[in-house]
Order: C-alpha cells, then sequence, then structure tokens
C-alpha cells in the first residue's frame, strides 16, 4: 500500500513542534483509493542564513593588496528537515528523515599585483 493514497480522518494536519499531525491519516478500506488531496502534507519551514566578511589591506605601493574573505553557510547552524517520513504503514511515519548541510565557513586570502 506505500504508494496508494491515504484517507484523511478530518483531524488538523498541521501539529505544533511536528511536521505534520500523523493522526490526521489513516489507510483506505480495502480495495479503494483513499481520499487525501495531493501536496496536503506542507513541508517543514526552513531558515538558513548565509554570511560573508572581506577586508583589503594595500601594501607599500598603491598597485600591491591582500585581501581577506571570510564566508559562512548556515551561519546559524539550523536544523533543516528536508524529508518527511509520508508512508502510513512504515516504521518511520511521520519521522523526519533528511536534514540540510550543517555549517561550514571558509577563508581565503589574496595577495594582488
Amino acid at each position: 500500500m506505500g504508494s496508494g493514497r491515504a484517507d484523511a480522518t478530518g483531524l488538523p494536519v498541521s501539529l505544533a513542534g511536528f511536521p505534520f499531525n500523523p493522526a490526521a491519516f489513516t489507510l483506505p478500506a480495502g480495495g479503494r483509493y483513499g481520499n487525501a488531496g495531493r501536496n496536503t502534507i506542507p513541508g517543514a519551514a526552513s531558515v538558513v542564513l548565509n554570511a560573508a566578511v572581506g577586508r583589503s589591506f594595500a601594501l607599500d605601493d598603491s598597485r600591491r593588496s591582500v585581501e581577506l574573505r571570510l564566508e559562512s553557510s548556515n551561519t546559524l547552524n539550523t536544523m533543516n528537515v528536508t524529508r518527511i517520513g509520508t508512508t502510513i504503514n512504515a516504521s518511520n511515519y511521520g519521522l523526519p528523515l533528511g536534514t540540510g548541510a550543517m555549517r561550514t565557513m571558509q577563508a581565503s586570502l589574496r595577495l594582488r599585483f
């Protein structure tokens, strides 16, 4: 039944603190196609903040300089759920299955001449 459509129970789909309310769906009776609409389960919220800081320093003459740049992806290191288990009879039903990338930082130093 993994690829079949579920029956909506009438309970609210949204549930505070969870990606969705697992009790809002149930298996349809045998030989019946479920009545839950397509794309009924909303995706989890995603918060990502990227940041970059750069500075250029002039050397003795005006032609040469050194540049320092620091970059960060997912600076706040927030966990973002990317996949949720939506197969009703599966052991992972209603649980997060995947997350986005964790914080990464990069520094670069460049000599211009």
